[in-house]
């Protein structure tokens, strides 16, 4: 490992600029994807804040999430109301309700995706709500649910000074690449007192996990949580912590490790400096964690360019397809069921629905990732008769 300066992007938490490599990331994006498909994977020297050193500015990530049309899907985490949201949605309810009457306050949930949250708490009583997005889609999606709704961001909230009592960010700060402008402007729009509901990925959780060790590494997450990280950073903004909580969060993606806080707006500093806290030496283990076995597999098959579909265009697939020889197969067809994938192209090549693997022969191989989707996977290949070779990565 290195250590020097960064290259683009300060530490987020501390504003330090010399910071630990751990490993360098590339991806191989969707076309027309305007995000950087190149990143470091730093721990700050001062901190031991572990975020990407990304050259993409908050106006790519914008533009990037201005066209990211996943989150009108109905899966978790983009505002749907299913079993497993619901239950989320209710413990943060309950969460909120030991500090103050949701019901009686004025609610912000920034980076609400569809409302689902919002809606949930109409339900139970609350009026006073408002969903701020990026997505006008999302945006009108909410109000089509009775819920009022703004576009925006978190750094730039479409509220008045002191005009609100709670906000949630929730899934949204690791994000964000000005965590200090975020922060900050939620104080701005927080009465006296108010209360912010935060939730985050925690890598350190996460750690104790045993999955995919490059599963957790998104390109669209640049900000990596401990606990003492995800207080520091309100802490040293004139918030006081009131409570902490670890959560996993089972859904149709599998484990979701997270953190959760809840602060209240305060006049005065809790804590000067951010301090020092790192889990480095768990996030190098993880990474140490990748398959050689099963990559010297691939390998042969890039070199024999046996005919392959690689099905599941998820981040983490994205990353594999840059950092291991599957990039080099012999590709069919990228498949994915969703359908707003299906309208995107890599190197050209369309992504398209899992009824073109009817079409594979007995000599082609489908490469798909870990669970929670290789037994769905394996089940369809079975309905559909395929007769080649399935490889779970």
């Amino acid at each position: 490992m290195n250590s020097g300066q960064i290259n683009h992007r300060r530490c987020p938490l501390c504003g330090n600029t010399t910071v630990e490599l751990l490993k360098m990331l590339s991806y191989v994006l969707f076309d027309e994807n305007p995000l950087s498909p190149n990143c470091y994977l730093v721990a700050c020297s001062q901190c031991g804040f572990i975020f990407f050193d990304t050259q993409s500015s908050p106006e790519e990530f914008y533009a990037y999430y201005g066209q990211n049309m996943h989150y009108l899907s109905d899966s978790s985490g983009t505002g749907v109301l299913n079993e497993c949201e619901t239950k989320r949605y209710a413990s943060i309810l309950a969460a909120l309700e030991k500090h103050r009457a949701v019901r009686t306050s004025r609610v912000v949930d920034v980076g609400s995706a569809k409302g689902g949250f919002l809606s949930f708490l109409k339900k139970h009583g609350c009026q006073k709500l408002l969903a701020v997005d990026l997505l006008p889609e999302c945006v009108e999606f909410a109000k089509r649910r009775g819920i009022d709704a703004k576009t925006g961001t978190a750094e730039k909230l479409p509220l008045a000074d002191n005009s609100v009592d709670m906000v949630i960010l929730s899934h949204v700060l690791e994000h964000i690449v000005d965590l200090k402008a975020a922060v900050e402007e939620t104080y701005r729009v927080l009465r006296s007192g108010g209360l912010v509901y935060a939730e985050v990925p925690s890598l350190e959780y996460g750690c104790s996990f045993k999955h995919a060790p490059m599963w957790d590494f998104m390109y669209e997450h640049i900000n990596y949580f401990s606990k003492n990280h995800l207080v520091s950073l309100f802490e040293s903004h004139r918030f006081s912590c009131l409570a902490t909580q670890r959560k996993a969060i089972r859904n149709g993606r599998g484990v979701i490790a997270c953190e959760s806080a809840i602060f209240k707006k305060t006049a005065h500093l809790a804590s000067k400096d951010v301090q020092y806290h790192t889990i480095r030496d768990s996030v190098i283990g993880l990474l140490a964690e990748h398959n050689t076995a099963k990559m010297r597999e691939i390998k042969l098959i890039a070199t024999n360019q046996t005919p392959c579909y690689i099905w599941g265009m998820s981040a983490y697939m994205q990353l594999l397809m840059s950092m291991t020889p599957i990039g080099q197969c012999n590709i069919i067809s990228y498949v994915d069921k969703s359908k707003y994938k299906q309208t995107r192209t890599i190197n050209g090549l369309p992504i398209s629905s899992e009824r073109i693997l009817k079409n594979a022969s007995d000599k082609d191989i489908v490469i798909f990732p870990v669970e929670p989707y290789a037994n769905s996977m394996h089940a369809y290949l079975g309905q559909i008769g395929f007769s080649g070779t399935a490889i779970t990565l």
